[in-house]
């Protein structure tokens, strides 16, 4: 188990340096990013949101509740799915140029999803973060 508490331990401070790295634009679009820009940050906002799950996960299995459902909360997300679906440069373009790269807080995310009802706006991986935490984001 102490084993585990320090992977977990290097985990977050390995989430804390990369999200220097994710911060939306100054505008709180990624519109003056490029492609390949674009896919850097984005990734590293999904390596960090995957990793705060999985933190959760063991703090919910080892210490019965989750305490980084706030951090997650605040975490930034491309807001819709299809600019992951293009192929390449061309298509991820055209994918912004009809849906946008609007930015939005992972909690209001949650409540945007919730709200509409459908998940459209929202591709698989999306959905499986949005849907595990729902409830204690939403609280």
């Amino acid at each position: 188990m102490a084993e585990a508490r320090q992977g977990i331990d290097k985990l977050r401070l390995r989430i804390l340096r990369l999200q220097r790295q994710a911060e939306p634009s100054p505008t709180g679009n990624d519109v003056d990013r490029s492609y390949s820009e674009w896919i850097r940050v984005e990734s590293v906002r999904r390596t960090i949101l995957v990793s705060t799950f999985a933190e959760s996960i063991f703090l919910a299995a080892t210490e019965g509740v989750c305490t980084t459902v706030g951090f997650m909360a605040l975490l930034p997300i491309t807001v819709s799915g299809a600019l992951w679906a293009a192929k390449d440069e061309q298509a991820w373009r055209e994918a912004r140029t009809t849906t946008g790269l609007e930015v939005m807080q992972y909690g209001d995310a949650v409540e945007l999803w919730r709200r509409r009802g459908s998940d459209d706006m929202l591709e698989e991986l999306q959905q499986i973060l949005v849907a595990a935490c729902m409830a204690a984001v939403t609280r």
